[in-house]
């Protein structure tokens, strides 16, 4: 006879959703910019291309601005120790006829990783489920989709929509057809001191 229980999320991984109010010009000749990718280019050589044709670094402080008080609530809703912060790197993404896909990857060298989406996107963006690892064990049939039995997540964004969330999380991104889609990525350091000298950890941020 069960007196009490119910199944608990435990470890969850921490993703913050939110809306800026942010405009953007997105630039006129946005087929051009993926125009050079080589429709003769070997499989694996393409998949290497698509990462790198998108990149059109940008610098932009307001939306800088935004995306660090967007970092420093979830860092306070985590529960973490209030910490400086930086963009180490913000770029534009196209994805069109040119460069349809872009595979799962990761982030390297920063904390948190993430997306602004300055218009209505034609395009999905999957997460992957760090613990889809579990369930494969043994598969059973889905009766209700929920966080623990969904190997990804897809969404579709709209317009003014943020996404942060910690760099290890691999993603990946789909163009749907038609029209070109975009975004604005970037990825998020920690600076400063961080850690325990008492511990071993500790970083002095140098």
């Amino acid at each position: 006879m069960i007196l009490e229980g119910q199944t608990e999320s435990m470890f969850s991984t921490p993703f913050f959703v939110g809306k800026l109010d942010y405009e953007y010009e997105i630039p006129e000749d946005i087929d051009s910019m993926t125009s050079r990718v080589d429709k003769n280019l070997e499989s694996s050589e393409k998949y290497y291309d698509y990462h790198n044709v998108h990149l059109l670094h940008e610098d932009l402080p307001e939306l800088n601005s935004e995306i660090m008080k967007c970092c420093e609530k979830l860092v306070e809703d985590v529960g973490f120790i209030k910490q400086p912060m930086k963009i180490n790197d913000m770029w534009l993404n196209i994805y069109n006829k040119n460069r349809p896909f872009l595979p799962i990857h990761w982030h390297q060298n920063c904390i948190w990783s993430g997306s602004f989406y300055p218009q209505d996107t034609n395009h999905y963006v999957s997460y992957t489920n760090p613990n889809a690892g579990y369930q494969n064990m043994y598969l059973p049939e889905v009766e209700k989709p929920s966080d623990f039995n969904q190997d990804y997540m897809r969404l579709k964004p709209t317009k003014g929509t943020i996404i942060i969330h910690p760099s290890w999380i691999s993603h990946s991104a789909h163009w749907i057809g038609d029209e070109p889609s975009c975004s604005i990525s970037f990825d998020v350091a920690y600076t400063g001191e961080i850690g325990s000298k008492e511990y071993g950890s500790y970083n002095d941020g140098q």
